[in-house]
């Protein structure tokens, strides 16, 4: 799960210092996670693996993005598609709409759905949805599901809680408008059937060496651990 992959402006507080990979960072992992192995798939390949049996690669691995900052266009989506990887990107669908340039807009939503990006709603509004009435809950949740597929040509079928809040309710709606799973923020590599509406994720802050990253995702600790740049 990543937020912002960008250089850090000056005197960035803590909140977006711990929001943001820098893009030499990014790299580090991406080439890592490559010579490991790893493939990129999309969440509707790990469900269908654990419905129905279909196959996925040795190493399969999800990478996130909540948000849909500029950056992960930016810096992101180069190093990944140089590697033949693909991201989920989680979008709350009215701050695209207000074209603020620290966000992506929707021409960029397509080209990186076209180039087999999966896009998914992250509400309309980045509000937690646990407590709001029934029908708020049905806006935020619905109208992003909309949005996005209006843009995307697919119907979006994951979502992701803003601040990783949920409740039974919020479940329950998810469940009664068509979504087959939902992401959180708590920390979880691997994931069952069961637990569709409540999958984990694995954060990463910017602030982890390739060690960190490794034991994350349980994998053999690099001979050699680079730090974060500055």
């Amino acid at each position: 799960m990543y937020h912002r992959v960008e250089p850090l402006p000056p005197k960035s507080g803590a909140l977006r210092t711990g929001l943001t990979v820098i893009p030499p960072n990014f790299q580090i992992q991406m080439d890592w996670l490559r010579e490991r192995g790893f493939e990129t798939v999309s969440l509707y390949d790990m469900q269908n693996a654990l419905a129905l049996g279909q196959p996925l690669p040795a190493k399969p691995i999800v990478i996130s993005f909540d948000d849909g900052y500029r950056g992960v266009y930016d810096f992101a989506f180069p190093v990944m598609r140089a590697h033949g990887y693909t991201g989920t990107l989680f979008l709350p669908t009215e701050l695209i709409d207000k074209q603020e340039p620290d966000y992506i807009n929707w021409q960029m939503a397509e080209e990186l759905a076209r180039a087999g990006w999966k896009i998914e709603p992250h509400t309309k509004s980045h509000v937690e949805l646990p407590g709001q009435p029934h029908n708020y809950i049905l806006y935020q949740a619905l109208g992003s599901m909309e949005t996005i597929r209006a843009h995307v040509g697919y119907q979006p079928r994951y979502f992701c809680y803003p601040g990783g809040e949920y409740d039974a309710e919020v479940i329950g709606l998810l469940k009664e408008i068509g979504y087959w799973g939902a992401v959180t923020t708590r920390f979880a590599i691997d994931h069952q059937l069961k637990d569709a509406y409540k999958w984990g994720r694995v954060r990463v802050s910017g602030q982890e060496t390739l060690r960190d990253f490794a034991l994350y995702l349980a994998e053999p600790l690099p001979t050699a651990s680079p730090t974060p740049a500055p």
